[in-house]
């Protein structure tokens, strides 16, 4: 004995289904958007804190008024170098998302980022690396994991 089952669709139903779908997809895209861009954030603000060396003029003004303020050693446990103090302002975010395809680079735009990250073998000094840019992303990347994966099992 065979069952049949019949679906019948009228325009006004398929109009609604259609709506549904494009209501859901947004709400996935919105909800990913915004854990990228979570994940982007708290990449630079570590990045920036994992740079060592000297201290911006801000900072130098305002740790002298804060006597507490403690030496200038970063989070990775790197003793502190001397930079000419462009490489912590370079770091930024930038968003390049479109509506299906949301995207965040961290970069460092400072002429020396990538020499103080790998260091430089090509001068008698031989910079040693001091990475702040990966060390960043690795702190960050089982959290954005597991905040997109609860994003995207929410239900709508």
């Amino acid at each position: 004995m065979s069952k049949t089952i019949e679906i019948s669709f009228t325009p006004d139903s398929l109009a609604k289904a259609f709506k549904d779908i494009n209501v859901f997809q947004t709400r996935k895209i919105k909800g990913v958007t915004k854990e990228i861009n979570i994940t982007a954030n708290k990449v630079r603000n570590d990045a920036i804190q994992g740079i060592v060396g000297r201290r911006s003029k801000a900072e130098e003004k305002a740790k002298r008024k804060d006597k507490t303020a403690g030496d200038v050693s970063g989070p990775f446990g790197l003793k502190p170098h001397t930079f000419k103090g462009k490489l912590r302002p370079s770091v930024s975010i930038e968003k390049r998302a479109t509506e299906l395809d949301p995207v965040s680079f961290v970069k460092a735009d400072s002429k020396y980022a990538a020499y103080v990250e790998f260091g430089d073998e090509r001068f008698d000094t031989k910079a040693r690396p001091h990475p702040f840019m990966v060390p960043a992303l690795e702190m960050n990347r089982a959290g954005h994991v597991q905040r997109l994966g609860k994003e995207l099992s929410k239900k709508i």
